[in-house]
This record gives structure tokens, C-alpha cells and sequence, in this order.
């Protein structure tokens, strides 16, 4: 989900550890601490749920806003790890606001 925040004119980006990458450190003995910034995201693996309702749950856990499936414009959709596992991804659009922030996320 590409969420837009209004009033700080900025996108929401998610910071994530991810212990694959960090891992790459002992690999190849570079400084990496093993985060990363991300579009909100999260697996379809609630059969009873919609893609809109998965990705407002995910807007709700990792960035903390309270959106509802009529708030999100669809992108499009695109496959990504085409070389491995070939994920079709779903993008969206939702416009967010303070009054809608209540949680910190995470």
C-alpha cells in the first residue's frame, strides 16, 4: 500500500529488519545492520479476507492508520522475484491523515 500522508506531504515508509539481509554482513563483510525501508506489504494468507481488507489490516499493523477497503485506489498489478517464486503483487493507493494515525505501527 502506498500510503500518502497529507498533512506532512510525505509517503509512509515502513522500516524493517530483515535477518536475510543482515545476514549478507558475515557473507561479504559489508557494514550492513540489516534493515530496510519498504512500502507497506503483507502476504495474502487470509482465505476469508479480500486483498483491500488484508492491505488495511497491514496499513493498521505496520504503520499504524485505521483505513477501510473504500479508501484504497487501485494501482495495478505487477509479479515481482520473477526469478525465484514469481509473486503477483497487488498495489494500492490510500490518502491518510493524522485522525486516522492510532497506533505507532511496527
Amino acid at each position: 500500500v502506498l500510503l500518502y500522508e497529507k498533512e506532512s506531504d510525505c509517503f509512509v515508509i515502513v522500516k524493517q529488519f530483515r535477518p536475510a539481509i543482515y545476514a549478507r554482513h558475515f557473507h561479504f563483510k559489508h557494514e550492513i545492520d540489516g534493515y530496510t525501508y519498504e512500502l507497506c506489504a503483507g502476504l495474502v494468507d487470509k482465505a476469508n479476507k479480500s486483498l483491500e481488507e488484508i492491505a488495511c489490516e497491514e496499513a493498521l499493523e505496520e504503520c499504524g492508520y485505521q483505513i477501510s477497503p473504500k479508501n484504497l485506489e487501485t494501482i495495478g498489478q505487477f509479479y515481482s522475484a520473477t526469478g525465484l517464486s514469481g509473486s503477483l503483487q497487488t498495489l494500492y493507493y490510500a490518502e491518510v491523515c493524522v485522525h486516522l494515525k492510532v497506533s505507532k505501527g511496527g
